[in-house]
């Protein structure tokens, strides 16, 4: 069942870029790869976390599922640890990524698998030893 989501989000072209059809033909190195990969990152004063936390609950660093799909949500900065949170998930233009100075959380998904429009087709990344974003178009 887990599997229907990730085929449905990506998952088919995953699998023929391996010249495979099924999940189950995947080498098991790639699987170990996948069934260890952490839910957030905690270093220094970030959290790397693919969608971001949920702040409604006690513990934050629980809740998986929304460390995976959770959208637009207030940081308590006390839970986090006066951490700045680092996230994607929910793909925003440029100029709305480099306008997040001082926030508490940012969302460095420039949309960059959608590289045929104008807004989004970017990939961000953060150089948090100089605490700059960087933007490079997708020209693949």
């Amino acid at each position: 069942a887990k599997f229907k989501h990730w085929i449905k989000n990506g998952g088919n072209t995953t699998l023929t870029s391996f010249g495979i059809s099924s999940y189950n033909e995947l080498n098991p190195v790639y699987k170990n790869f996948l069934n260890q990969t952490k839910y957030f990152i905690k270093s220094g004063n970030y959290i790397f976390v693919h969608a971001g936390l949920n702040f409604q609950i006690q513990n934050p660093f629980e809740d998986k599922q929304a460390m995976l799909w959770i959208r637009d949500f207030p940081v308590d900065k006390q839970k986090s640890g006066n951490s700045l949170i680092v996230h994607g998930h929910n793909p925003k233009t440029l100029d709305s990524i480099l306008k997040q100075a001082g926030r508490n959380a940012i969302n460095i998904d420039g949309g960059c698998v959608f590289k045929h429009t104008e807004e989004y087709g970017n990939l961000i990344a953060l150089n948090v030893t100089e605490k700059k974003l960087i933007a490079v178009r997708n020209v693949d």
